[in-house]
């Protein structure tokens, strides 16, 4: 597994600590200050870098490295103030596409002694190695990707592809140099895969697993079950999440084996089956990339369950009878209230505003 594969850059690293070596001993003028602002804003990857080698030096002293310098730098430097804890920035390292101005600039101290400066520069080699055996220990569970509500995101992995998280959503990045695994933990993804025939791309979603070389598909992993839809090229999808790269074969929902989708079909995997595929409206399948959810004849349970994943503002049906209702239609994601006013006009439905909540009930 390269070092890449597993989303740590060396070089970034490196600049990371070089970085902080810099501020430790006050040897940024001005002008570099502002170079460090470039940097960092240049890519969240630099931001989750710098506060990792900051991190591991707080945490140095439990190597017991023994070497007396270092460890009197190590508890000026946390005393002074001036390194960016992992512990207050868990927001950014958990959503490393957070607003990077948000990241406090460091203090820049009184220059220190010259010597100072040598025994830092020289921890520069530890924090390297430091790094290298936490993104080791760390590889197994590979990189996750995380939004929050009302949240999307675009990730460009190690290989080229390019994956957009829905809201509420959540994935872990899983490489080697057999396959290119990921693992869809909640909500949706849209892939476009890279071509590369003699490595895999799999995505598993609960116990539904996608296979593909190049191409673009869609997964939502909802409660009752995934689904999988093709927008080019062909992918094969099992009811059971492999890990393995071994081929696989054309078969027939019968069988229980892999069945094989192409371009414009959609397929659902639930616990207990794999329906049979079939032709679905692609636009539809994809319109939350572009802020928006159509429906086509969709229950309101569903529809107020996915408006539930963009909005604070939770729709909540306390009338049972409401739930079968037939909702047709594209609605902005953001767009709750002019749902609300939809189902008061077409359905003569009735809506309360509490906290952080809109009750739907039918008009006495």
């Amino acid at each position: 597994m390269s070092a890449s594969d597993r989303g740590f850059n060396k070089q970034i690293a490196e600049e990371a600590a070089a970085w902080f070596v810099d501020f430790s001993v006050g040897d940024v003028e001005p002008d570099q200050l502002a170079s460090f602002n470039t940097w960092l804003r240049t890519s969240p990857v630099h931001v989750r870098a710098y506060l990792q080698v900051t991190a591991l030096w707080e945490d140095a002293e439990l190597l017991k490295l023994g070497a007396t310098e270092l460890e009197a730098l190590a508890q000026q430097i946390a005393a002074e103030g001036n390194v960016i804890s992992l512990r207050q920035a868990v927001a950014t390292v958990t959503n490393p596409a957070a607003d990077v101005a948000s990241v406090p600039t460091p203090k820049i101290p009184a220059r220190r002694p010259v010597w100072r400066r040598f025994a830092v520069a020289a921890s520069v080699s530890v924090l390297s190695v430091m790094v290298g055996v936490a993104v080791w220990m760390r590889a197994d569970r590979g990189v996750t990707y995380a939004t929050e509500t009302g949240e999307q995101r675009t990730v460009t992995l190690a290989d080229g592809s390019v994956v957009q998280l829905n809201s509420q959503s959540q994935l872990r990045v899983m490489f080697s140099e057999q396959v290119r695994r990921v693992e869809l933990i909640d909500g949706q993804a849209l892939f476009e895969v890279a071509k590369n025939p003699a490595r895999p791309f799999v995505v598993v979603s609960g116990e539904t697993s996608v296979r593909a070389v190049g191409t673009q598909f869609d997964v939502y992993r909802k409660t009752e079950g995934t689904v999988v839809t093709v927008l080019e090229g062909r992918v094969a999808v099992s009811g059971e999440a492999a890990s393995t790269a071994a081929p696989v074969r054309d078969a027939s929902v019968a069988n229980g084996e892999a069945v094989l989708l192409s371009a414009g079909e959609q397929i659902v995997v639930t616990p207990k089956a794999i329906l049979v595929p079939q032709p679905t409206n692609v636009a539809a399948a994809i319109a939350w990339t572009q802020k928006k959810l159509a429906f086509d004849a969709d229950p309101l349970s569903e529809v107020v369950a996915e408006f539930n994943r963009y909005s604070r503002q939770r729709l909540v049906i306390d009338d049972a009878a409401l739930e079968e209702i037939r909702i047709s239609g594209v609605f902005a994601s953001s767009g709750v209230e002019h749902l609300v006013q939809f189902l008061q006009q077409r359905f003569e439905v009735t809506a309360t505003t509490t906290d952080g909540e809109i009750h739907l009930s039918r008009q006495p």
